[in-house]
């Protein structure tokens, strides 16, 4: 009876791993969408881009500031030149 039963698990295990063999596997969200390399390239392009922009924003502000500190400089050796003469 105790090798039957061995028997019967190993039986049961090997068609156990014939069925997830064949069978594809998905990993959904909540039955929305699929979890798999599309959303995962879509995620990483996604993100990608955003921190190109905010980049390219940062380098536009820092630009900007640094414009508008020189322009102020400027303005008060101007304004320094005109009250000596």
């Amino acid at each position: 009876k105790y090798m039957h039963n061995i028997n019967n698990l190993v039986f049961q295990l090997e068609l156990f791993s014939l069925q997830l063999l064949h069978q594809k596997i998905q990993f959904t969200a909540c039955g929305f969408f699929p979890l798999d390399f599309t959303l995962l390239y879509s995620i990483v392009g996604a993100v990608t881009t955003y921190l190109v922009i905010l980049v390219q924003f940062q380098l536009n502000v820092s630009s900007y500031e640094k414009n508008v500190r020189n322009t102020a400089l400027t303005e008060v050796r101007n304004v320094t030149l005109t009250l000596d003469l």
